[in-house]
């Protein structure tokens, strides 16, 4: 059960004859497919794009799973520490400070798990190009990609701290200093 067929032909054969003549051998095996080399390539390159795509795919729904993530922790952050709002507005803290505290937080969150995981990535892209580069794979950082994606980790940071900042600026001070 072979794979594939590979034939190189001569510079003076012509190759729709080629193309013709293996195309009628294989006629009576249907699931065969006679290619140019391009066409196998391009076969090949469409599969690759499949794959990466796919990865896209994963890697948007690690962002939205992320977002939640760090607006769950925001949310018990600022529950357990709704007397330091409350002291903070009680020394003259404005509202728009306490929403700005929050923010920082969730931006520091989502850069250092933006940072941590283009490096964990960066690691294992290069030890997989290293481990098949006998197959001709080279390592290549590209950098336009990987800031993009920080500032996706930083603006889902923004995002995912608009409401529990807005919460925590609303906290009544009274109510704040009296508990524990």
């Amino acid at each position: 059960d072979p794979y594939a067929y590979l034939i190189r032909i001569s510079d003076r054969t012509d190759p729709a004859a080629v193309r013709r003549s293996v195309t009628h051998a294989l006629a009576e095996f249907p699931a065969a497919k006679v290619q140019t080399t391009q066409q196998y390539r391009d076969e090949i390159g469409a599969q690759l794009d499949q794959t990466v795509y796919m990865l896209y795919a994963l890697l948007a729904m690690s962002v939205v799973i992320s977002l939640f993530g760090i607006a769950n922790s925001l949310f018990l952050s600022i529950h357990e520490r709704t007397r330091e709002f409350g002291l903070l507005r009680a020394i003259g803290a404005t509202r728009h400070q306490v929403r700005r505290v929050v923010r920082y937080e969730s931006v520091i969150t989502a850069l250092i798990g933006g940072l941590l995981g283009i490096g964990i990535g960066l690691l294992f892209g290069y030890l997989m190009t290293a481990a098949l580069g006998d197959l001709g794979l080279s390592f290549s950082v590209p950098v336009a990609q990987l800031a993009g994606f920080l500032v996706l980790a930083v603006v889902v940071g923004v995002l995912a701290a608009v409401v529990p900042a807005r919460r925590g600026s609303r906290i009544d001070v009274l109510d704040a200093l009296h508990q524990e």
